[in-house]
């Protein structure tokens, strides 16, 4: 008799605070053949529990850090400016939110790795997928400050910019680009640079921050259809549950929960299709070895659910590109650029805390985005990697800003068509 080797799910009430093991049990099987059934003790409670801290902390994220920022704006004392950037007293409140980052993303941590069962751990263990929880956690809290200073950025460039100084250093460099610059010098006299920082940053919120929060809430209808419960109990976890934690995770700017689900649901592609006959698959992998059927005739007789792994391919194609375009393009790329070009322009007035700030920032946001597009170029497919390319260049264009500004140029200011610009 075959053992057999099923997933199923019990009532269990224990803390997830402490070291986070796997809820599954191994009990044994009532079969002649002495098989095993791995029992998870209540999964109910772990989703539960996943998806709260997730959203409880998007919701921190993307709704009371902009407030939080907001009334920084209104309170005199709490002002940005040129000076010092945003004032000191308000790291307390991006204290509180790493407080409470970590807190819920050890929670969510450990929700997720009981819902593993020890197969399920030791691969992921094999694949150093656990050993590299703390990087992206510090990835995570890097994450968290670029977002903090991109969120005070406009203020502070508007405190620059009083007298439209800023704004006209801005647009005489981008007069002396060929065919482009007239037009977009004009928009920037007419917007100003502080404007245009915030309609980015905006974009940015609304898309990555506001209508996520939409799709958190979608993700948890979505998770419900597909991960049924019949009294606490299940057969399995579908690759695609993982998909949709991974979003959310990445909403709620939990990376190291992203990475473990986005691990978990490439692992679930590999799902043996019962309807196979191992027999057929063996006379396919000869078949091929001879040349008389091709690779993909032969895959088909594999005992793999293709189907399942082609449903799985594109939902982590679509979940890496849908990342690289709102968090690497729109986040980190275009503010990047924005900052740097601050910093050339304001480089003679610019006070030192101001600018110990600014270089903070531009490194958080260059160690993000270097960090995710190793991770895309690795497991992404055909079309991230060729949304690789612009954001790569882009990345390269801010260094060199960067260095124009310190180095080269005596005035700090360098376009990429023109080289250094003269006295502005």
């Amino acid at each position: 008799a075959r053992a057999r080797l099923c997933v199923c799910v019990c009532a269990r009430s224990n803390s997830t605070m402490g070291a986070a093991v796997s809820g599954y049990e191994r009990v044994q099987e009532e079969t002649s053949g002495g098989g095993g059934v791995f029992v998870l003790e209540d999964a109910e409670r772990s989703v539960k529990l996943l998806e709260a801290e997730t959203s409880r902390h998007a919701f921190v994220v993307w709704i009371l850090l902009p407030v939080f920022v907001l009334v920084q704006h209104i309170v005199v004392g709490l002002r940005p400016s040129c000076d010092v950037g945003f004032q000191n007293i308000t790291l307390v409140g991006l204290v509180v939110l790493e407080v409470h980052h970590l807190f819920s993303e050890r929670r969510a941590w450990d929700a997720v790795k009981e819902m593993l069962a020890p197969p399920e751990v030791s691969v992921m263990r094999s694949l150093g997928v656990l050993r590299r929880r703390k990087w992206t956690v510090m990835l995570a809290v890097a994450e968290s400050i670029a977002l903090y200073t991109w969120l005070t950025f406009p203020l502070v460039a508007r405190s620059c910019d009083a007298e439209g100084e800023l704004t006209e250093k801005w647009s005489h460099a981008w007069g002396k680009v060929p065919h482009i610059g007239g037009i977009a010098a004009h928009l920037i006299r007419v917007v100003h640079f502080y404007g245009i920082t915030l309609v980015i940053l905006l974009a940015y919120v609304v898309c990555m921050g506001w209508v996520g929060l939409v799709k958190v809430c979608l993700n948890a209808g979505r998770r419900a259809k597909l991960l049924k419960f019949d009294n606490g109990m299940v057969e399995r976890l579908p690759g695609e549950v993982f998909v949709v934690w991974a979003e959310t995770a990445e909403i709620a700017m939990m990376a190291s929960v992203a990475m473990l689900c986005q691990e978990m649901a490439s692992q679930k592609r590999y799902i043996f299709d019962p309807q196979k006959d191992s027999r057929l698959a063996t006379l396919a992998r000869e078949d091929r070895v001879l040349g008389l059927v091709d690779a993909s005739s032969a895959q088909k007789q594999e005992l793999q659910d293709t189907s399942e792994a082609e449903k799985m391919e594109a939902a982590e194609e679509w979940y890496f590109a849908v990342t690289l375009i709102l968090k690497v393009m729109l986040g980190s790329a275009l503010q990047l650029w924005l900052q740097t070009s601050f910093f050339a322009l304001t480089y003679d007035s610019l006070g030192m805390q101001a600018k110990v700030k600014l270089i903070i920032c531009l490194l958080a946001s260059s160690t993000e985005a270097l960090a995710r597009c190793y991770v895309f170029s690795i497991k992404a497919g055909n079309i991230s990697v060729g949304l690789l390319v612009p954001v790569f260049l882009l990345l390269v264009w801010t260094a060199m800003k960067v260095y124009a500004a310190i180095v080269l140029c005596e005035h700090h200011v360098w376009n990429f068509t023109t080289g250094c610009v003269g006295e502005l």
